[in-house]
């Protein structure tokens, strides 16, 4: 069809061009040794020495919206940065101003404030987190730890009204910010879709307030794959989003829209980022890497969020027929891609050797076993990333190209016999569900 044949064409570099944002290896998820100890036996047993990329060089090729939907009106975007371009555009990140220091006080219950509600601190034995209004103050809430017989104010929280039990949540953060010893985040309301995020280390049991947001809603992701998340706050209609890391001594945030031009900027499901122009007649779609992102698909706003193009529609018999092979091979969890590349119905399911089922899309497929689908021998480059349930591997050989996962007892290969690369074929891979959460059209 037409819509394919464009898609080809404009995806045709991708099929060489390998850089996608945060590639870089990373520690191995619990339960996942033999998984990885299999791929460095297949890299040992090649007969040219293979490479792990840790940063690509090279630009994937954008898919472009189809010419049946695509709007004839200019996009007027705000100006993007003055070194940005089509294919990428670099992140600039500010030092963020510290939240004022720990308070401790001479004595608790402080004269003037009132007790709201006590937070047990997760796994901290004698820890907590006191959540207190000031007298005279109907505008927040405020926060204190409580630990090791001291009581330390922490700062502003929930707006007033906020006093509800699920209203402020209390939680550990690992992995953010390097030596700081434990890490708790606090979390409160101010709004319908707006919060406080407060990050609280802790060091030879003195309690350091070390980045405080407040603007949208706030998670932890791991956007580019390596094993370690960024924050992310996003808010706001047109949505904004803001990434925050630690560097070192103090934490930096980069301004997603600006960088990209943007009206609009949310991180999917999949973790790619999707920015909108102001004409918001389409969506394109990137890839994180903590100095740049990179641009590896873009679909008219009807494209993105229809049923049938980029989402897959999947029939009730279609489903039926997946959980029928994965039986006939005793495989108990089979899985299936919840978004594609473009118009990726129509399925074609089918056994191969015996012992593997394969599910053909238009435009990529997935096989899954019980056994490792891996090459034994003969790869030239191995890639890894770090996915939300495990590690995935981008191997090479001389004739094929394919990703590569474990997801608990079942082995999974995406791969295409067209002209798109990794960067397009990662989002059908970042969205792979078991079979039994996908609902039938």
């Amino acid at each position: 069809m037409a819509i394919d044949r464009k898609i080809a064409t404009l995806a045709l570099a991708a099929a060489t061009a390998l850089a996608f944002a945060g590639c870089g290896a990373a520690p191995e998820p619990a339960g996942s040794a033999s998984f990885s100890a299999t791929v460095a036996a297949t890299a040992t047993n090649t007969t040219k020495a293979p490479t792990e990329e840790a940063v690509p060089t090279a630009a994937p090729a954008s898919i472009a919206p189809s010419a049946s939907t695509a709007s004839t009106a200019p996009p007027t975007p705000p100006a993007p940065a003055p070194d940005a371009d089509p294919e990428h555009a670099s992140l600039r990140w500010e030092q963020v101003p510290p939240p004022p220091p720990a308070e401790r006080f001479a004595k608790w219950p402080a004269t003037g404030t009132r007790t709201i509600r006590t937070y047990p601190v997760p796994g901290e034995n004698g820890r907590s987190i006191v959540v207190y209004a000031k007298e005279g103050d109907t505008e927040s809430l405020y926060a204190a730890i409580s630990m090791d017989g001291d009581v330390f104010g922490l700062g502003r929280i929930a707006g007033y009204l906020y006093d509800k039990k699920e209203n402020v949540t209390v939680e550990k953060a690992t992995g953010l910010f390097g030596g700081n010893g434990e890490t708790v985040k606090l979390t409160g309301s101010t709004g319908a879709s707006a919060t406080i995020a407060l990050y609280v280390g802790i060091r030879n049991g003195v309690p350091e307030p070390l980045l405080a947001i407040e603007e949208g809603l706030v998670r932890e992701v791991d956007l580019d794959f390596d094993g370690k998340p960024e924050i992310a706050a996003t808010g706001g209609l047109p949505m904004s989003t803001r990434l925050y890391r630690w560097n070192g001594r103090h934490a930096e945030t980069c301004d997603l829209n600006a960088a990209l031009g943007a009206e609009s900027v949310a991180i999917s499901p999949e973790l790619a980022i999707e920015a909108t122009d102001g004409s918001e007649d389409s969506v394109r779609l990137y890839w994180f890497s903590p100095e740049r992102v990179s641009r590896f698909a873009e679909y008219t706003m009807e494209e993105y969020t229809s049923d049938t193009f980029v989402s897959i529609p999947y029939e009730k018999q279609e489903l039926n027929d997946i959980k029928d092979a994965a039986r006939d091979i005793g495989l108990a969890e089979p899985y299936a891609a919840a978004k594609g590349i473009a118009t990726d119905y129509g399925l074609r399911i089918s056994i191969e050797d015996k012992d593997v089922l394969s599910i053909s899309y238009p435009h990529f497929f997935i096989r899954q076993s019980k056994r490792d689908l891996r090459p034994e021998s003969g790869a030239t480059r191995v890639r890894k990333i770090v996915l939300k349930d495990g590690p995935a591997y981008w191997i090479e050989t001389a004739g094929t190209a394919d990703w590569y996962l474990r997801r608990g007892d079942t082995y999974l290969s995406v791969g295409t016999a067209k002209p798109f690369g990794p960067e397009q074929l990662l989002f059908a891979v970042a969205s792979l569900i078991p079979l039994h959460d996908i609902q039938s059209r």
